[in-house]
């Protein structure tokens, strides 16, 4: 289980999160190209399209708790 994500990488519509051992902790795809995706202690943004998602680590499980216009 991730305590910390440490880096993130976008292969087309899909970023792959990583933690603080190099593992995988959390795949996404989005409809929208990604355009950025930044890594943060605890949890990640995406921008695809218009809109940048948050999701922050919550109970060893990753939760979308925001969607904003970008």
């Amino acid at each position: 289980m991730a305590n910390a994500v440490t880096s993130c990488r976008v292969d087309g519509n899909t970023v792959y999160i990583y933690d603080e051992n190099g593992g995988i902790c959390d795949v996404r795809s989005f409809a929208q190209p990604i355009s950025n995706a930044a890594a943060f202690g605890g949890g990640y943004s995406v921008t695809a399209g218009y809109l940048t998602f948050t999701f922050m680590l919550r109970n060893g499980m990753f939760e979308q708790t925001g969607t904003y216009q970008a």
